[in-house]
C-alpha cells in the first residue's frame, strides 16, 4: 500500500515462512522442509504478480484456493487484505488485518497498512494511534514514521510533523524525500536558513532531482515585499 519497501516486505515473507515451518521440523526431512519454503516463496511471488499485472480476482482465488490448505499461513492472509484493498473492499482489508495483529502483533507492514485503511476511512485518531505504539515500542521502520509524519501535515499539526521527520532525518539521513518535505515545512514556518539548509542536503544526494533542484532555486530568489 503506501510506502512498502521491498526488503521490509521480504523480511516478513521469510520470517513467517520459517514460523509456519518450525513446528514441522521433527517430522519432516530437511529436503522436505526446504521444498515447503520454497513452495511457499514462490506462491507469494506468483501472488504479487498477479497484484502487480492488476488481475485482483485471479489473486484472490488463488489465494483462497490455497488458504483452504493453510488457513493460518499470516503473510498469504496479508497478501489476500492487500488484495481487497487494491479491489475497493476496505472493510475487507480491515477486518483481516486486525486479525492478523491479534495473533502477530509484530506484524509491522500489516501495522503499516490497516494504518492507511484507518486514515482513508476517516479514522484519523485510529490511525495516529496504531502509528505512534509502534515507534513508542522503539520500531523506528521507515514506512511507519512517514505516514505518521505525512498525516499529522495533512491535518496540520506541523509541530508534531516536524517532529517526526527530525527522526527520519536521524534514523535515514540519507532520504531526499524527508529531507525535502523538512525543507518545506521550515520554509512555511518562516525558518529560511533551515529549509536552504535541508533542501542543500537533499541536492547534495540525488543531484539529478529536478524538484529539489528547483525549490532550492526559488530558496535563493528574494522574497519580494508586498
Amino acid at each position: 500500500m503506501l510506502n512498502s519497501h521491498n526488503y521490509e516486505v521480504l523480511a516478513e515473507k521469510f520470517k513467517i515462512i520459517l514460523k509456519n515451518i518450525d513446528s514441522k521440523i521433527s517430522s519432516n526431512s530437511s529436503e522436505d522442509i526446504f521444498d515447503e519454503k520454497n513452495n511457499s516463496y514462490n506462491l507469494y511471488q506468483k501472488v504479487e504478480t498477479l497484484l502487480n499485472e492488476k488481475k485482483y480476482l485471479e489473486a484472490r482465488n488463488l489465494i483462497i484456493e490455497n488458504l483452504f490448505e493453510n488457513s493460518n499461513d499470516e503473510f498469504l492472509n496479508y497478501l489476500q487484505a492487500k488484495t481487497y484493498y487494491y479491489m475497493g473492499d476496505l472493510l475487507k482489508a480491515q477486518v483481516i488485518l486486525e486479525d492478523l495483529l491479534t495473533t502477530n502483533p509484530d506484524f509491522i507492514i500489516a501495522k503499516n497498512d490497516l494504518s492507511v485503511i484507518y486514515y482513508q476511512n476517516g479514522l484519523v485518531d485510529k490511525a495516529i494511534d496504531i502509528l505512534k505504539t509502534t515507534i513508542d515500542s522503539g520500531t523506528y521502520n521507515l514506512d511507519i514514521l512517514k505516514n505518521l509524519a505525512n498525516i499529522y501535515k495533512e491535518i496540520e499539526k506541523f509541530e508534531e510533523a516536524i517532529n517526526i521527520f527530525h527522526v527520519i532525518i536521524q534514523k535515514y539521513p540519507d532520504d531526499t524525500e524527508a529531507l525535502l518535505t523538512m525543507s518545506k515545512l521550515s520554509y512555511e514556518a518562516g525558518y529560511i536558513d533551515d529549509a536552504i539548509l535541508y533542501a542543500s542536503k537533499a541536492s547534495e544526494i540525488d543531484k539529478n532531482n529536478h524538484e529539489i533542484k528547483n525549490f532550492l532555486q526559488d530558496l535563493s530568489k528574494p522574497k519580494i515585499q508586498t
